[in-house]
This record gives structure tokens, sequence and C-alpha cells, in this order.
């Protein structure tokens, strides 16, 4: 997956694969280095909901909204 987004590195696309989780990454949609994910609550989100914190942490969508 990582080679299809190259801007993004392997750290935060696996954040977002667990945001969705559904770890084949059906539940993503890449397009023009954009990428999208649904979450199990049936949301669709820009980078699944997750949003870089500086360079080595992410924050995320709680479970329960």
């Amino acid at each position: 997956m990582h080679e299809k987004i190259p801007r993004k590195s392997p750290e935060p696309i696996q954040v977002i694969l667990n945001q969705t989780e559904d770890a084949t990454g059906n539940r993503i949609m890449i397009a023009d280095n954009y990428i999208g994910g649904w979450l199990p609550t049936g949301l669709f989100l820009t980078s699944a909901g997750v949003d870089r914190q500086g360079t080595d942490k992410a924050a995320v969508l709680p479970k329960k909204l």
C-alpha cells in the first residue's frame, strides 16, 4: 500500500489500516495521492480519521463518538 501513496510513511498507513479494523485494505480507498477509509462505524474519512501529531505521533478518533 505504501507504494501507492509514497508521501506517507508506512507507520501512519498502518495506523490507518488499524483504524479501519481491516488488515486486507478493503476498507481503504486510494486515488491520486489521496487515501480515505471507512471506519467500523460506517463513516468515511480522509486518512480514516488519522492525523499526524509532530513527527512520530498520530491522533485518532475515539472508538465511540
